[in-house]
């Protein structure tokens, strides 16, 4: 048999990846809430991306958490490994999220290899 198409295969990968990683950056993104929820809670309520207004720590998401981090004073303390993570999560959610296939090296990085 011939083949399948390449747009056949990437749709393939991309399934697999949301599958896979997904659940796995959403994992972190709570830990990141939870270990910074008193800083978190401190800005809210916030308006996401969306014109949204987000009241509930929960609700955060990587956009937002970026935004409260980078332009709004959210104190991660300097923890360098945390930064990595928000970045990482935020980077993977919007390749994900844009229909974009990670690269082995990305998914290699992402789980420290």
């Amino acid at each position: 048999p011939a083949p399948p198409e390449e747009n056949v295969v990437q749709s393939a990968i991309w399934m697999t990846q949301v599958k896979l990683l997904f659940p796995y950056i959403e994992k972190i993104r709570q830990e990141l809430l939870e270990k910074y929820r008193q800083g978190i809670e401190r800005l809210l309520p916030h308006e996401n991306s969306l014109g949204e207004c987000i009241t509930d720590y929960h609700d955060v998401e990587y956009g937002l958490l970026c935004h409260l981090s980078k332009d709004h004073g959210l104190d991660m303390g300097g923890n360098q490994i945390d930064q990595q993570k928000l970045r990482m999560g935020h980077n993977v959610r919007n390749h994900l999220a844009h229909i974009d296939c990670l690269t082995l090296d990305e998914i290699k990085q992402i789980f420290g290899y």
